[in-house]
């Protein structure tokens, strides 16, 4: 239940811009959201953080900490969305409890949870 297995990934340069083109953008303080209704059968997602964030152990952080939400939280977002979660400069000065209250925020308030 709070696997996150390889074939949820986008791994395509060509699902990547299919999502960035049909996608609705949101955002908060420290996360950039884009969603988009599946291309395929099965909703996949994406981690990115820009060299904005910091360095590789930085950017690797903070695509980790929206790895851990994604992977607790999944099941209760809907189903047949692509999301692509893109970090932003201030997400590693914020705790882990803070970014999950400001990705529920997104979602609550755009109607994706589920």
């Amino acid at each position: 239940m709070f696997s996150f297995p390889q074939v949820d990934h986008i791994k395509h340069q060509k699902h990547f811009q299919f999502v960035f083109d049909n996608a609705v953008r949101i955002e908060s303080k420290a996360v950039r959201v884009f969603y988009a209704n599946a291309l395929g059968q099965q909703a996949q997602s994406a981690f990115i953080a820009s060299k904005k964030v910091g360095k590789a152990v930085a950017r690797n952080r903070a695509k980790r900490l929206l790895k851990e939400f994604y992977r607790l939280n999944r099941h209760k977002l809907k189903h047949n969305m692509d999301i692509i979660f893109s970090a932003k400069k201030g997400i590693l000065e914020l705790p882990y409890a803070a970014v999950e209250a400001q990705l529920f925020w997104l979602f609550r308030k755009n109607g994706l949870v589920a």
